[in-house]
């Protein structure tokens, strides 16, 4: 989907799209430079847990990187389910780059927060999962942060969210980071909607709706909407904001 501005129009990165290079010149391109650096303002990322592989998967995490096509696997490579700690591992420990971009990329087709989707043999997500890709989305190769921002969204699933990689994303979209970055984050968070209806959570997209680019406005105001309850304290604030952004 695409959102307006006055000066530009920006398209979201669609699941998996992030696994190429930004187009230069675009939004995702700027922050993406940006991230080389650790972004100001934030506490040094986490360190990498640590993914250990039975022998069995450690036999098939050979010949999965094998099959590695640029940034992608082959599609029954990656719709297979029981490579779900397979690709976690090579995220988490290749040297490769685009290993790891395709093997983050492959993520959601394996690994879930959400229970029912366990009896279809997703694999439900653990804290190493978390602990992996809270530590890549502040990656400093800027193709790895954008594949793992895009890759985390899986875990954001109105009650099923998880909380803490929420709070990670949420830390990513402060005033203090690149408008381009910010971007990415309320396009990825707007699906926790039901973990979002606090004032600290909502504050993200509110700070984004005082910035000065336009793409960044629009996005905050379209995705504020229907994540504010009516009857929310704070709800009114929310309105009067938006109210005065449009007029």
């Amino acid at each position: 989907m695409a959102c307006g501005g006055e000066e530009e129009t920006v398209t979201p990165i669609a699941p998996g799209a992030a696994t190429g290079a930004p187009t230069p010149g675009t939004p995702a391109a700027e922050g993406a430079a940006a991230a080389a650096e650790v972004p100001p303002g934030l506490p040094p990322a986490p360190p990498m847990p640590t993914i250990t592989l039975s022998p069995e998967d450690t036999a098939r995490a050979a010949t999965v990187a094998g099959q590695l096509n640029g940034t992608y696997f082959p599609s029954d490579v990656r719709r297979d389910k029981t490579l779900a700690q397979v690709f976690l591992y090579h995220a988490a420990t290749s040297e490769n780059d685009d290993l790891v971009v395709a093997s983050l990329s492959a993520l959601s087709s394996a690994w879930t927060v959400v229970p029912r989707q366990v009896e279809r043999e997703y694999t439900m997500a653990t804290d190493e999962l978390i602990g992996v890709l809270a530590t890549l989305i502040r990656d400093p190769r800027p193709r790895i942060q954008a594949a793992a921002i895009d890759a985390g969204s899986l875990a954001f699933r109105d009650d099923d969210t998880n909380e803490t990689l929420l709070d990670a994303y949420l830390a990513l979209g402060a005033p203090s980071q690149p408008p381009a970055l910010r971007y990415e984050i309320i396009n990825n968070v707007w699906q926790a909607r039901r973990k979002l209806g606090t004032p600290e959570r909502i504050q993200v997209f509110l700070d984004a709706v005082d910035a000065d680019e336009p793409y960044l406005v629009s996005t905050a105001l379209w995705r504020l909407e229907g994540l504010v309850p009516r009857e929310a304290s704070f709800g009114g604030t929310v309105r009067a904001k938006a109210l005065e952004r449009t007029r």
